[in-house]
Protein backbone atom coordinates (compact mmCIF):
# COMPACT_ATOMS: atom_id res chain seq x y z
CA UNK A 1 0.00 0.00 0.00
CA UNK A 2 1.10 3.28 -0.66
CA UNK A 3 2.09 6.04 2.46
CA UNK A 4 0.39 8.34 0.51
CA UNK A 5 1.31 11.17 4.21
CA UNK A 6 5.30 10.29 2.95
CA UNK A 7 4.77 10.90 -0.32
CA UNK A 8 3.48 14.33 0.26
CA UNK A 9 5.82 15.51 2.84
CA UNK A 10 8.87 14.11 0.08
CA UNK A 11 7.07 16.54 -2.52
CA UNK A 12 6.77 18.91 0.13
CA UNK A 13 10.40 18.83 1.08
CA UNK A 14 11.49 19.13 -2.48
CA UNK A 15 9.14 21.33 -3.78
CA UNK A 16 9.98 23.89 -0.70
CA UNK A 17 13.80 23.34 -0.34
CA UNK A 18 16.28 24.48 -2.68
CA UNK A 19 16.91 21.56 -4.47
CA UNK A 20 17.74 20.88 -8.02
CA UNK A 21 14.27 19.27 -8.09
CA UNK A 22 12.13 22.60 -7.66
CA UNK A 23 14.44 24.51 -10.21
CA UNK A 24 13.79 21.56 -12.56
CA UNK A 25 10.06 21.10 -12.29
CA UNK A 26 9.53 25.06 -11.95
CA UNK A 27 11.15 25.89 -14.73
CA UNK A 28 9.53 22.91 -16.81
CA UNK A 29 5.78 24.28 -15.24
CA UNK A 30 6.64 28.12 -16.05
CA UNK A 31 7.39 27.20 -19.71
CA UNK A 32 4.53 24.57 -20.62
CA UNK A 33 2.25 27.10 -18.68
CA UNK A 34 3.06 30.38 -20.02
CA UNK A 35 3.64 29.47 -23.42
CA UNK A 36 0.35 28.38 -23.44
CA UNK A 37 -0.74 31.98 -22.22
CA UNK A 38 1.73 33.60 -24.86
CA UNK A 39 0.97 31.69 -28.09
CA UNK A 40 -2.85 33.54 -28.12
CA UNK A 41 -1.17 36.85 -27.99
CA UNK A 42 -3.14 39.05 -30.06
CA UNK A 43 0.63 40.27 -31.42
CA UNK A 44 1.10 36.96 -32.91
CA UNK A 45 -2.06 36.63 -34.69
CA UNK A 46 -0.83 39.12 -37.41
CA UNK A 47 2.31 37.10 -38.43
CA UNK A 48 3.44 34.36 -40.34
CA UNK A 49 2.99 31.03 -39.01
CA UNK A 50 6.96 30.69 -39.35
CA UNK A 51 7.39 33.51 -37.39
CA UNK A 52 4.77 32.58 -34.69
CA UNK A 53 6.32 29.22 -34.43
CA UNK A 54 9.73 30.45 -33.53
CA UNK A 55 8.71 33.76 -31.42
CA UNK A 56 6.79 30.62 -28.95
CA UNK A 57 9.68 28.36 -29.23
CA UNK A 58 12.23 31.21 -27.72
CA UNK A 59 8.97 32.30 -25.29
CA UNK A 60 9.20 28.64 -24.03
CA UNK A 61 12.63 28.63 -23.92
CA UNK A 62 13.10 31.54 -21.76
CA UNK A 63 10.36 30.88 -19.39
CA UNK A 64 11.97 27.37 -18.61
CA UNK A 65 15.62 28.73 -18.32
CA UNK A 66 14.97 31.86 -16.24
CA UNK A 67 13.12 30.28 -13.30
CA UNK A 68 15.71 26.91 -13.62
CA UNK A 69 18.58 29.17 -13.18
CA UNK A 70 17.17 31.97 -10.30
CA UNK A 71 15.98 28.78 -8.38
CA UNK A 72 19.20 26.51 -8.73
CA UNK A 73 20.23 25.70 -5.20
CA UNK A 74 24.32 26.43 -5.79
CA UNK A 75 25.20 29.49 -8.02
CA UNK A 76 27.57 28.94 -10.98
CA UNK A 77 28.09 27.14 -14.28
CA UNK A 78 26.16 24.06 -13.43
CA UNK A 79 22.87 25.69 -12.97
CA UNK A 80 23.20 27.89 -15.86
CA UNK A 81 24.01 24.58 -18.13
CA UNK A 82 21.19 22.96 -16.46
CA UNK A 83 18.52 25.96 -17.25
CA UNK A 84 20.02 26.23 -20.72
CA UNK A 85 19.45 22.83 -21.62
CA UNK A 86 15.86 22.56 -20.07
CA UNK A 87 15.04 25.52 -21.89
CA UNK A 88 16.04 23.71 -24.93
CA UNK A 89 14.33 20.64 -24.35
CA UNK A 90 11.54 21.70 -23.01
CA UNK A 91 9.72 23.04 -26.28
CA UNK A 92 10.70 19.29 -27.74
CA UNK A 93 8.83 17.82 -25.10
CA UNK A 94 6.02 19.56 -25.85
CA UNK A 95 6.13 18.76 -29.00
CA UNK A 96 6.26 15.60 -28.75
CA UNK A 97 3.47 15.06 -26.18
CA UNK A 98 1.19 16.87 -28.19
CA UNK A 99 2.07 14.57 -31.02
CA UNK A 100 1.11 11.64 -28.79
CA UNK A 101 -2.03 13.22 -27.69
CA UNK A 102 -3.23 14.27 -31.59
CA UNK A 103 -2.52 10.98 -32.51
CA UNK A 104 -5.26 9.67 -29.82
CA UNK A 105 -7.12 12.44 -29.79
CA UNK A 106 -7.21 14.10 -32.91
CA UNK A 107 -9.63 16.77 -32.12
CA UNK A 108 -7.09 18.30 -29.41
CA UNK A 109 -5.17 19.72 -32.55
CA UNK A 110 -6.13 22.97 -33.52
CA UNK A 111 -6.29 23.85 -29.40
CA UNK A 112 -2.81 22.23 -28.51
CA UNK A 113 -0.84 23.39 -31.82
CA UNK A 114 1.75 25.46 -31.43
CA UNK A 115 -0.39 28.41 -33.96
CA UNK A 116 -3.61 27.25 -32.18
CA UNK A 117 -5.58 30.19 -34.75
CA UNK A 118 -4.37 28.50 -37.84
CA UNK A 119 -3.81 31.83 -39.47
CA UNK A 120 -1.39 31.85 -42.37
CA UNK A 121 -1.07 35.66 -43.73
Amino acid sequence: MIDWQALVDGINAQLGHPTAIRALVIGFVCSIGLTQIAKFSPSLAATSDRYARAMTRLFAFAAAALPAWALWPEPGLPGMTVALALGLITPTLYTIAVRIAVHFFPWLDDKLSARPQGKTP
